[in-house]
């Protein structure tokens, strides 16, 4: 089902099985069918494409016999599929978004794509440029081949040898670092303990640099002091002393303050000790320049390792505890390299026997690949091409994988390389076939290969576009008759400007522009035979088919088995 989309307002088709033919007209719309179905493969969509004045542009398509492959990528999803038939829907906005939905559930464009993949194959221009990129010719060979699953396991132990080389090489690089952080730890618990740093010394220290540094201050402060207390003819003392006198003289009269006397007496004694101290601590106080640099040099000791390891003495302990408990710890990675470098070994092992096996089955199917080519391209009017499928091995000295005294480059994909060879005529030289071959050539190429199963296997359904590009006559008689083989095996869809192919469907739409509602709409219509007939005249000779092209349709039916009786309407 078709809504809304390019000129086509709603279009609703059951394509049969087997080979069925879409025509008409130039800018009839059969450019819009393909480019709805390539909407449900999961290709991106335009908002270009959402019908003028409309919102919402939607194509739908429901597929019935549901193939393995897919139903695994839908349980991957938590796609319900166990019906028998699958839906696929597109949305397009004219806005701009697009949404895909599977079974009614929306999912990611990509997982669409995965999923239509295993079902749809669409052959067109883009194909032919698929199989002018040599990259891709591998790719033919493996599925023409069977090596689908040994590719397959090629591709896991590749990734697993990268994956392993990735962790074997960080781990090496985890342990270089650990190494040189062990190194720096040991210097780092050595410099802490050999500096042997306490608080109660830095406090010390701290206190006697601010003594030797107001040493002069404090000798003048000192003697003054205690000159004033003891010394001093009027000092505190003497003064303290003649009071004593008059309050003993008061006591004996007041016997109450014999107490106030007694301590008077007592603060003198201390006053006078406090003066006595006082001065030998101002006789002892000298400057000590070197002392002060002494403490000054360790004191910057303290500054630099508080500074050097967290800004405190606090910090700086709980960093060594910790550097402490990891030089004890057992970090040694060795045992766990020495493992990795053992699996990485056996996969090594494993992966040159993958590729190498692998490149031995694909030069033993490549000549078998060759001649059926060969045989499929004289059927299709190269009765005299040449076709070669040529692999070389990645040579490298560095490479990974030795065999025969040389080494070979390993990828995804193994050790080959693989190209198709390619002339038109008996006597010419080979040569890539990116290079020489026509637009024609490679339409008969493409099918050739699908032809003898070196494209995609176990599909469902083979979407032709622009497959007569370049070919007429004999050898588009050739190619239907192809096509009509293929769909034995296939549900095979062909849009042609041909009328030779358009004779070898079993089915056949006409697709052609009607105006409604003064505006031009793209419309399709299964054909009956008379009316196939006429379709196929109108082909041969214009718009309106003369008796001669009609008897032309007639000849042209009957090549592929279909005798009719018609009758013109």
């Amino acid at each position: 089902m078709i809504k809304n989309y390019a000129i086509a307002r709603s279009l609703t088709i059951d394509f049969d099985n087997r080979l069925t033919i879409l025509s008409g007209e130039t800018g009839a719309g059969k450019s819009i069918l393909i480019g709805a179905l390539s909407l449900i493969l999961g290709e991106r969509a335009s908002s270009e494409t959402v019908r003028s004045g409309k919102d919402l542009a939607v194509v739908e398509a429901e597929i019935s016999d549901i193939p393995r492959s897919a139903i695994m990528e839908l349980r991957n999803l938590d796609v319900d599929c166990n019906g028998e038939v699958l839906t696929f829907r597109r949305e397009v906005q004219a806005k701009g978004a697009s949404r895909a939905f599977v079974n009614g559930r929306m999912v990611p464009l990509g997982a669409l794509k995965k999923i239509a993949a295993s079902m749809f194959d669409l052959v067109g221009q883009h194909q032919h440029q698929y199989l002018t990129n040599a990259d891709h010719h591998i790719i033919f060979l493996d599925t023409f081949a069977g090596l689908t699953d040994l590719c397959a396991e090629m591709s896991r132990l590749y990734d697993l040898h990268n994956d392993l080389k990735r962790q074997l090489d960080e781990l090496q690089a985890d342990s270089a670092r650990q190494k040189e952080m062990m190194e720096l730890y040991r210097f780092q618990v050595q410099e802490i303990e050999q500096a042997d740093l306490s608080s109660r010394e830095e406090e010390s220290l701290l206190s006697e640099k601010r003594i030797l540094e107001n040493a002069e201050m404090l000798k003048t402060s000192l003697g003054n002091i205690s000159t004033s207390l003891v010394i001093d003819d009027n000092s505190v003392t003497s003064r303290i002393a003649q009071l004593e006198i008059m309050l003993k003289r008061v006591s004996e009269i007041d016997t109450s303050l014999l107490e106030s006397h007694e301590n008077l007496v007592n603060s003198r004694y201390a006053l006078e000790d406090i003066g006595m101290l006082l001065a030998s601590r101002a006789e002892k106080m000298d400057v000590d320049p070197d002392r002060l640099q002494e403490i000054e040099e360790r004191l910057d000791t303290y500054y630099d390792l508080k500074k050097k390891y967290g800004g405190s003495l606090e910090l700086l302990n709980e960093y060594y505890d910790k550097i402490k408990v990891d030089l004890d710890s057992d970090f040694d990675m060795s045992s766990r390299i020495e493992s990795l470098r053992e699996q990485l070994g056996e996969v090594e092992g494993q992966l040159a026997d993958a590729a190498l096996g692998l490149s031995e089955k694909r030069r033993k199917h490549a000549e078998s690949l060759s001649q059926k080519i060969e045989k499929e391209l004289s059927q299709l009017g190269i009765a005299k091409g040449r076709f070669e499928v040529r692999i070389t091995r990645r040579e490298d000295e560095n490479g990974l994988i030795e065999s025969q005294d040389k080494r070979y480059r390993v990828e995804r994909d193994g050790i080959d390389e693989v190209e198709f060879y390619f002339c038109a005529n008996r006597g010419e030289e080979l040569r890539p076939l990116a290079k020489i071959a026509s637009g024609g050539e490679l339409s008969r190429v493409m099918l050739a290969l699908k032809t003898v199963g070196a494209a995609k296997r176990n599909l469902e359904t083979l979407i032709f576009d622009e497959i007569d590009s370049g070919i007429g006559g004999e050898v588009a008689v050739a190619v239907g008759r192809k096509l009509r083989q293929l769909s034995k095996k296939h549900q095979v869809l062909v849009i042609t400007h041909l009328q030779q192919i358009a004779a070898a469907g079993e089915y056949h739409y006409r697709v052609y522009k009607e105006k409604e509602d003064d505006r031009m709409v793209t419309k399709i219509k299964k054909l009956t035979d008379n009316e196939r007939r006429k379709e196929i005249g109108r082909m041969l000779s214009g718009d309106k088919p003369t008796q001669t092209a009609l008897k032309q349709a007639d000849e042209l039916l009957s090549q592929y088995e279909q005798p009719k009786s018609f009758t013109d309407s």
